[in-house]
């Protein structure tokens, strides 16, 4: 009867730990991509929707300015984000629960967007210009915003 080594169990063991290691940490590279491109999609949406509800109102004749961007509470979960400018709002989490891609309101206009428990990005809407932005010297409001 042929049976393995201690050694080669080890080498094989080892092995697969290695090889498990790199995929985690590819794993965990990919899930924080693939929440930055949501948050970016999600900023895209909204700034195109401020827009396109600015130009409805000015092609009615209507020179209304968009004040709010909602009716949501300030740090309250499941309510409804950005739904005065949005068909399919976002719903909002609280600080106390807080993960990669949910949307916090903050205050009456500034939103805080989070990458990960620790890393959150803060969006301004500007309601006497309709802008929605963040502060561009922070390198991360730069990746999402481009």
């Amino acid at each position: 009867m042929k049976a393995f080594g201690i050694l080669e169990i080890v080498f094989a063991i080892l092995i697969i730990s290695i090889i498990s290691s790199v995929a985690l940490i590819k794993l965990n590279d990919t899930n924080r991509l693939s929440i930055k491109t949501k948050i970016k999609s999600d900023v895209a949406l909204i700034r195109y929707s401020i827009s396109n509800v600015k130009q409805k109102l000015a092609l009615s004749g209507d020179d209304t300015v968009i004040n709010f961007l909602d009716e949501a509470s300030i740090n309250t979960k499941n309510k409804q984000l950005f739904n005065f400018v949005l068909d399919y709002p976002i719903l909002s989490s609280d600080m106390t629960d807080v993960r990669g891609g949910v949307w916090v309101k903050y205050s009456s206009n500034i939103y805080r967007a989070f990458i990960s428990n620790n890393e959150s990005i803060d969006f301004v809407y500007d309601s006497s210009n309709g802008l929605f932005d963040c502060d561009y010297n922070i390198a991360l409001c730069k990746e999402l915003t481009q």
